[in-house]
């Protein structure tokens, strides 16, 4: 879902390559970038939203699709996204380690 747009639209000029981003600031911490997919297919993240998300040079990000559209993230944050997905679905202070190798243990007793 969209929010208000509650800033103005700053709009930069990569002079290097002659692709224009468009930067249009969304209320609260959501920022929504128009960026320009060169002849390769690629695209140049903004500097200010690398900083903020700790991308440098040379990392990798993975790009997700679906039926909501690309989504960019970068391997901690996904990370972080499937063990908290997991997580719901242990009990507090269980280790799921604990109980494979507890499985494992009784199958090697069975044989």
């Amino acid at each position: 879902m969209l929010l208000r747009v509650c800033c103005s639209i700053f709009v930069y000029e990569f002079r290097s390559k002659n692709l224009f981003m468009d930067c249009t600031h969304m209320s609260g911490e959501q920022q929504v970038y128009n960026l320009k997919v060169d002849s390769s297919g690629r695209i140049a993240l903004p500097s200010e939203a690398r900083q903020r998300r700790h991308i440098a040079t040379g990392d990798t990000v993975v790009v997700i699709e679906d039926e909501a559209g690309l989504h960019i993230k970068t391997r901690d944050q996904l990370l972080a996204e499937v063990q908290a997905h997991f997580a719901k679905h242990v009990p507090r202070g269980v280790l799921l380690s604990d109980e494979i190798n507890a499985e494992r243990r009784s199958e090697i007793e069975r044989d």
